[in-house]
């Protein structure tokens, strides 16, 4: 979660961004989006930049399809040249909808990069960030399976590589 954002943040910095929005979810209850903060508020301090609080925005709904309307509008407000949307590729794409109605061109007016790598993404043009969910997936049952079948096991964190995958929106 960490490793994408700042890699993800960076890019956007490297193209000459300096304003960008980032949609997260709960902070408060949901582990992976304060690790996402993270990765972003890292990029940016690396740039020698001040982290603005007021360029995170805490979505309440990742099913209210007025959601993104309200983050776009946020955004516009805030001048946002970029929005690197850690709510997800879902929220990220309700974002690209409602630019299109309101003709904002993106990545011209404001680049945009999801979460996930959701698969429909790659033909919307999203650039996103895709972690590999069926590796995740499958060393999560083994770790399972192993822990089942020897319960002192000591506790193992592991880590997987995400990719920024681009394409059209940023």
């Amino acid at each position: 979660n960490e490793i994408g954002t700042y890699e993800a943040t960076r890019y956007l910095l490297l193209n000459g961004r300096r304003r960008i929005g980032f949609p997260v979810g709960t902070l408060k209850l949901i582990e992976s989006q304060v690790e996402r903060l993270n990765g972003y508020k890292k990029a940016i301090k690396e740039r020698g930049m001040e982290f603005d609080p007021t360029m995170v925005y805490e979505i309440r709904s990742h099913v209210d399809p007025g959601e993104p309307v309200r983050i776009l509008e946020y955004m516009v407000k805030k001048r946002a040249d970029a929005i690197m949307c850690a709510a997800g590729d879902w929220i990220a794409t309700g974002i690209m909808k409602e630019a299109s109605i309101r003709g904002i061109k993106i990545p011209d007016d404001i680049a945009l990069i999801g979460y996930d790598d959701l698969d429909y993404t790659e033909h919307i043009g999203l650039t996103t960030v895709k972690q590999p969910v069926v590796e995740m997936g499958k060393d999560a049952f083994d770790l399972a399976l192993e822990a089942i079948k020897n319960k002192s096991l000591p506790q193992k964190t592991v880590y997987f590589k995400p990719n920024l995958i681009i394409r059209n929106t940023a």
